[in-house]
């Protein structure tokens, strides 16, 4: 068993393991979104992996898919941001014209780069890595 494995499996018993403790003592509430975080960012490593994995187990291809979910989610959620980001801006700059809004080139930059990071996100989340790369 690797350690991502070990480490994963560990924020997810204590993340699981928080909700009935809260009956015990309300600081069992701090595992909730401590376990929650870390269990997806673990999730999200043993994903990655599970795809480079050179076995092609049934079970582990099955398991591959389950953990790729919440990167696919999760990158969906940044493009849909990015989009509704850069869809307000575009509106508010050439529609609505409102005199107190002025444009920022902050604003034009943050939605296209949540959209393409969204959209990279949502593409790497099935793809192997090429055996050569570095792995940065």
């Amino acid at each position: 068993m690797s350690k991502t494995v070990r480490h994963f499996i560990l924020w997810l018993s204590v993340l699981l393991l928080s909700f009935p403790l809260l009956r015990v003592s309300g600081w069992f509430g701090l595992g909730i979104p401590v376990g929650l975080v870390l269990s997806i960012l673990y999730g999200l490593d043993l994903a990655a992996e599970c795809r480079n994995a050179p076995s092609s187990n049934r079970l582990l291809r099955i398991a591959c898919w389950a953990l790729a979910v919440p990167q696919v989610l999760f990158g969906l959620m940044a493009a849909a941001i990015g989009m509704a980001i850069l869809v307000w801006v575009l509106y508010n700059t050439f529609v609505d014209r409102q005199p107190h809004y002025r444009p920022h080139l902050f604003a034009f930059g943050v939605g296209p780069a949540l959209l393409l990071f969204g959209i990279g996100w949502m593409a790497s989340a099935f793809r192997r890595r090429s055996p050569d790369s570095d792995g940065a």
